[in-house]
């Protein structure tokens, strides 16, 4: 390895080295010098104390080289990672499968299992946090991006549709004239340079252009009616051809997720159904490659083109409001949303026309104006690139993430999934997974822009690389013998044939260990990650700071720049694929079993309101008798310890319970109104008391994200804007902190309750329809969305009513009925754990992702955010995130249900907790070991 290849800080690991121990001169061999002159008086010879420093170095040196070769190898996360590309074992050239899904949006894959593109993840290299597509995020121009390397502006296809100033011709998606299509794609490039090419449907593929004239037999028109099946038996067929005519490249494309987006919006059944048959098919691919022994010669690449954002009927912003300012006629626009793009005639001034848009957006007097802004082509963002061409028209309107322009207000419903917004938006990022000799194994890169992809087949070499060339024998070091006999033959020395090799050695397990030196450290998810618990610094005691963020859904945390809680994360231990909350996913039985290790039917609440049938009384949120709390929450099992606590705000803290006594310096009755800011501060001040009277375990709650997500979705600005100010909450907390000497002494817990989906009018399922089975009166039902609970009258049976419920329901007369399952309690999934409580109903009915249950119709518009769902649906996972002396560093761990968090605060404050349905070995899995 070339030495200038690699560059690295060294890194002192240990905090405490212990100090050679003297080398003893007896320690050190002897040699018999047989110097010429007899008179030379006796001292320990010079090559000896070289000899034995040579031994001791590489002796350390090679037990060095060793310890970091088995921690770099032994690292599950890196173990696997190739570091050079793999030879291929059947194929004779190196080729390249591009797959599209089309609007397959980042994170589609943890909605359900994906066997098969989890296999290509585990074993290839992916894109962490998703591909970012070009703008305008819409599937010609991003399709045509990948294959050609260029951004729209450049490669010609600006849009789906638009008119050429110049020619003053129409594009669409089947305008197959090559002079629309601009660059060089790699259909082209890839017979330009003598290979073959195949395409099964992809933008551009069809247009005769160069070299590429798109061969009936390697080249397959656009018709979305066949088959995927039939998509991939055909790609496989090429692998039946003689190794020499195997195409070098090949496209293939399912437009799945992307259909049923557009109509359902990204959190729906029917997404989840794309998804797992895109999985299938992939699936399909694999066996197919395997059975011809080529899948692991093949380069797989498989991306998206954008992701997807549900929109409604409040998210819409009318161009008629603008009238008061300026008249925007219809035959101004090329295309209205996700991208504005308007060409007024040439005796208007474009910048006028901005000039007057922004004043009616800006004045609040525009519906959802504020949404909308509009530019000169040539004033938008550089990082768009999209100025640099005559077919963009003059103004362009950025809309706002899951917004909608329209001419004028009109009847029809807006219920269902856009894409096209600008690039920056988390939600329209979309998958990267590469598999191959090319690919490292267990690979995960930051995210790029998809402009990249056009080089990657290119890297892939035509012909194999040359070999090393041999070392010759003329660069080994010559020693001068120097005898003192010139009646002997020169012959080496024995220091010269000891030495030689020595350093030899020497030098090779010097430069080894510090090349695992610097991988191990280097590689950042090994580099921080702590193995034992770190000593308190000014704090005497162990304290838990517990902070939830409502309905803070997994994935939030990428939506904008989160520094503060990034630092936790870079610094501590994230669950990474979000917290499991229990079920229902509704705040009061969240927040309770966090606290309790208890699942909702033990902890005694079942809902966020609910009768209970044995005392016939109603539990609202402002309930604290203590009779409806079950269990012991932490700040009672604290305080049952003789330790202090402190509550800003959590459900069940209010209640005097046990030890507990909710003590006015200590506990915060619930006030909504209460800024952030006063909370942060008011934690931040028990800091400042007495080392001593500091609480042992504290809470701190912020009603964001959930408020905002209940009015708008999970996908909105109102979102954005409320997780940087969650963000900046940490961020005073971590300073105030650090001020006080104490930021690296509190373990600090950050988690939400559950996530959120969004809602609309198409996806309200009605009882009163299902009147030709069982009328449901109003009076039965103890709550309706997202949990259905039913409590019929004693003359009723249960299971009757359950029966004649499911009929309807799947008739396939009752709207959206197959959205709806009902069930006795004692029949609802185990994995539920909701049924051992009288509080909880007699029937329960199960509500699809976003869907929710109605008594009778009604003109209301629903528009918003829900939760409460099962919690098996990823929508419903919030965030954990631990920091502190007992959290390892860089660490990631697997998902886990939220009644494990019990045993983990109790586990860092050395007590004995309460009997829960958390795993007692838990902790173990989460936790570092005492120092």
């Amino acid at each position: 390895m070339n030495s200038d290849s690699v560059s690295f800080k060294p890194m002192a690991v240990p905090t405490k080295e212990d100090e050679d121990p003297p080398i003893s001169s007896t320690s050190l061999l002897s040699f018999d010098t047989n110097d010429c002159s007899p008179s030379s008086p006796t001292k320990i010879p010079f090559n000896s104390v070289i000899f034995t420093a040579l031994i001791l170095v590489t002796c350390v040196s090679l037990s060095t080289a060793i310890t970091f070769a088995f921690l770099f190898f032994s690292h599950s996360s890196i173990s696997s990672i190739s570091h050079v590309s793999r030879p291929l074992q059947k194929l004779k050239h190196p080729v390249v499968l591009l797959i599209s899904s089309d609007g397959f949006r980042f994170g589609y894959q943890y909605k359900t299992d994906t066997p098969n593109m989890d296999r290509l993840v585990r074993n290839g290299t992916e894109a962490e946090l998703g591909l970012i597509p070009v703008f305008p995020t819409l599937t010609f121009p991003n399709h045509y991006a990948i294959v050609t390397g260029l951004y729209p502006a450049y490669h010609g296809i600006i849009n789906n549709y638009f008119l050429d100033p110049i020619t003053g011709e129409h594009f669409n998606m089947g305008s197959h004239d090559p002079k629309w299509w601009l660059g060089e794609p790699l259909w082209e490039t890839v017979v330009n340079h003598g290979l073959k090419a195949a395409t099964y449907f992809w933008p551009g593929s069809e247009v005769n252009k160069g070299g590429w004239t798109c061969p009936e037999s390697l080249c397959k028109r656009y018709n979305g009616s066949v088959p995927f099946e039939e998509r991939v038996d055909t790609v496989l067929k090429y692998f039946d051809l003689p190794n020499d005519e195997i195409p070098s490249f090949m496209t293939l494309y399912f437009e799945d997720p992307d259909h049923q987006g557009h109509k359902v919006g990204p959190d729906d059944p029917q997404i989840t159904e794309a998804i797992a048959r895109v999985d299938g098919m992939i699936g399909k691919l694999i066996q197919g490659l395997e059975a011809r022994g080529v899948f692991e010669d093949v380069n797989i690449i498989m991306v998206g083109d954008h992701g997807m954002v549900g929109t409604c009927d409040r998210k819409l912003i009318f161009l008629e409001d603008l009238a008061p300012w300026i008249e925007i006629r219809k035959d101004w626009i090329q295309s209205y949303s996700p991208l504005l793009s308007i060409r007024p005639p040439p005796s208007y001034s474009a910048k006028d026309v901005v000039t007057k848009m922004n004043d009616g957006l800006k004045s609040g007097k525009v519906n959802n104006g504020q949404y909308l802004k509009v530019y000169l082509k040539e004033e938008l963002p550089d990082r768009l690139h999209y100025s640099a061409s005559d077919r963009i028209p003059p103004i362009i309107g950025l809309i706002d993430e899951a917004f909608k322009v329209e001419q004028k207000s009109s009847k029809r419903f807006e219920c269902g999934g856009s894409h096209g917004y600008d690039n920056a938006f988390f939600s329209m990022r979309t998958i990267f997974i590469g598999h191959g000799p090319k690919f490292a194994s267990g690979r995960k890169v930051p995210s790029f822009e998809n402009v990249q992809i056009y080089n990657l087949p290119m890297a892939v070499p035509t012909k194999e690389e040359d070999e090393d060339p041999p070392i010759s024998s003329t660069s080994l070091l010559s020693f001068d013998t120097d005898d003192c006999s010139t009646s002997v033959p020169p012959k080496p020395p024995f220091s010269s044939v000891i030495f030689t090799p020595l350093i030899l050695v020497t030098c090779v397990s010097l430069s080894t260990a510090i090349i695992f030196a610097y991988l191990f450290f280097a590689h950042s998810s090994v580099s921080f990650i702590s193995h034992v618990s770190r000593p308190l610094q000014k704090l005497k005691h162990p304290v838990v700071l517990l902070i939830s963020s409502d309905g803070f859904r997994f994935g939030y945390q990428y939506k904008t720049d989160t520094p503060n809680i990034d630092r936790l994360i870079r610094n501590g231990t994230e669950a990474e694929l979000g917290l499991i909350p229990v079920f229902p996913t509704l705040t009061f039985p969240n927040h309770y079993a966090i606290v309790t290790g208890l699942y909702p039917a033990y902890h005694g609440i079942i809902n966020n309101f609910f009768l209970d049938p044995n005392i016939r009384e109603p539990f609202t949120m402002a309930s604290y008798d203590p009779k409806w709390w079950l269990g012991e929450p932490l700040w009672e099992t604290v305080v049952n310890h003789g330790l202090k606590a402190a509550t800003y705000f959590w459900p069940g803290s209010e209640v005097n319970k046990g030890g507990w006594t909710c003590p006015e310096s200590l506990c915060k009755i619930y006030n909504g109104s209460v800024p952030f800011e006063e909370r942060v501060d008011t934690v931040l001040n028990y800091f400042d008391l007495p080392n001593s009277e500091i609480p042992s375990f504290m809470t701190l709650y912020f009603g964001d994200p959930d408020h905002q997500g209940h009015k708008v979705g999970p996908d909105d600005p109102q979102i954005t804007e409320a997780i940087a100010r969650v963000d900046g909450m940490i961020g005073k907390l971590i300073q105030g902190l650090e001020a006080r000497g104490v930021f690296e002494d509190v373990n600090i817990i950050m988690l939400g309750d559950h996530g959120m989906v969004g809602t609309c009018d198409k996806k309200l399922i009605f009882l009163e329809d299902l009147a030709r089975w069982i009328k449901i009166p109003k009076d039965w039902i103890e709550s309706y969305s997202p949990l259905l609970s039913i409590r019929p009258p004693p003359s009723y049976s249960a299971k009757d009513v359950v029966t004649k419920m499911n009929e309807g329901l799947k008739s396939g007369k009752v709207k959206n009925g197959q959205y709806l399952k009902v069930y006795v309690k004692e029949e609802l999934p185990d994995r539920l754990h909701y049924s051992e409580s009288d509080r909880i109903p007699p029937i329960i009915g199960l509500i699809d992702e976003t869907f929710k249950v109605e008594q009778k119709s009604s003109k209301r518009n629903e528009c918003g955010g829900s939760h409460g769902f099962d919690n098996a649906f990823f929508s419903m996972r919030s965030i954990f995130i631990g920091h502190g002396p007992k959290f390892a560093r860089g660490r990631k761990v697997p998902s886990f249900e939220n009644v494990q968090i019990y045993n983990m605060v109790t586990t860092i404050l050395d007590i004995q907790g309460a009997s829960n349905n958390g795993t007692s070995s838990f902790p173990k899995t989460i936790l570092l070991p005492s120092h």
